[in-house]
């Protein structure tokens, strides 16, 4: 039989005033210096956009709306946010995308204000794909199609 040991009892704080930086405004994230926008892990949804107002811009699709591909070819799906704006790209139709390896992915748009993410087809996945991107900085979610196309089995 194995031994049962209590928990131990809760230390008493020995601090009675707030720490130092409590109440500091939080840093934002800032992309580093490199030729691609670091990406971040974390749960996202891409149906929190910024209310349209003065000064709010709009997240804008670059490339076409609609991608008919192999299905064994990625594809990029960039857009044009802010410089610093975090983009969360998912699908809920199959697929994942490359660097998180999950159905969703957001990831922190570069100087130029693009985010790219590549979604690559996994087994399973036919036909028509929706992808989303949204932005809790920017007005608007975009969307992207991508029709697979099967490979032709050899005979």
């Amino acid at each position: 039989m194995a031994a049962v040991h209590p928990a131990p009892a809760p230390r008493p704080s020995t601090t009675t005033a707030a720490p130092p930086d409590a109440g500091a405004p939080r840093p934002r994230l800032r992309p580093t210096p490199t030729t691609q926008a670091p990406i971040i892990h974390g749960a996202g949804s891409v149906y929190a956009t910024a209310a349209p107002g003065p000064g709010v811009p709009p997240l804008g699709l670059v490339g076409s709306a609609a991608r008919e591909i192999p299905s064994t070819a990625p594809v990029a799906f960039a857009v044009k946010a802010i410089p610093g704006a975090a983009v969360t790209f998912a699908t809920a139709d199959g697929g994942r995308f490359r660097t998180s390896g999950l159905d969703y992915e957001t990831v922190i748009a570069g100087q130029d204000g693009l985010a790219t993410a590549i979604w690559e087809c996994t087994p399973g996945t036919s036909g028509d794909v929706h992808l989303s991107a949204a932005s809790p900085t920017c007005v608007g979610r975009v969307d992207l199609l991508v029709s697979l196309i099967e490979p032709k089995a050899k005979p």
